[in-house]
């Protein structure tokens, strides 16, 4: 199976991002467009891994992971286009960007442990919404923009990373996502003033 770690934000938020792009006279044409269901971001990309490889990297990770606490992040504005060269239109994270960074890194750290070789040049902070296509014209291009520009989306709690099992779709489209793990963030929480086990 193919396996990412992500952020995979609540229903309610990935039906606003992907209502503000559809809003953009021209998306259904225009872009190929990542359903809300499959919104997630991208952490850390471990490749083909094995049924034993998975659990273990699920093992390291729970006992990592738990030592952290829930974070608060939104979608703030987006571009499309950049850099040079890249195919896509992108949302961009908002909020507790520099825990996120610490926590990715001790994420790649313990993985590197168990002999995952993951690229540390991914977009972290950045989510596909989709790619551009040959239909796709300037006039599209800059009410896109605009759009994501101006965009300021629901803020959300993020209380756990998930382990992903990614599979390409049937029609060449965004990738399908099923959840294999979910790596609960269980330290003292500040948002609540106080640890989340009881």
């Amino acid at each position: 199976m193919r396996m990412q770690a992500g952020l995979l934000p609540p229903p309610e938020v990935q039906d606003d991002l992907a209502a503000a792009v559809a809003s953009v006279k021209g998306s259904a044409e225009q872009l190929d467009e990542v359903p809300a269901r499959n919104l997630y971001l991208r952490l850390a990309n471990f490749g083909k891994v094995s049924l034993q490889d998975a659990q273990g990297l699920r093992s390291t990770l729970d006992r990592e992971v738990g030592q952290w606490p829930a974070m608060r992040f939104r979608f703030k504005s987006g571009i499309a286009l950049d850099p040079i060269g890249d195919d896509s239109a992108w949302a961009l994270l908002d909020g507790d960007i520099e825990q996120l960074s610490d926590l990715v890194g001790l994420v790649l750290r313990s993985v590197k442990r168990l002999g995952f070789l993951v690229d540390r040049r991914l977009p972290r902070t950045r989510m596909r919404l989709g790619r551009i296509n040959p239909a796709t014209t300037e006039p599209y291009l800059m009410r896109l923009i605009e759009c994501l520009e101006g965009y300021s989306g629901p803020d959300w709690i993020c209380r756990d990373l998930v382990l992903l099992k990614v599979a390409d779709s049937v029609d060449a489209g965004a990738p399908d996502i099923e959840v294999f793990h979910r790596l609960e963030l269980e330290a003292a929480d500040p948002l609540s003033g106080g640890s989340r086990r009881s």
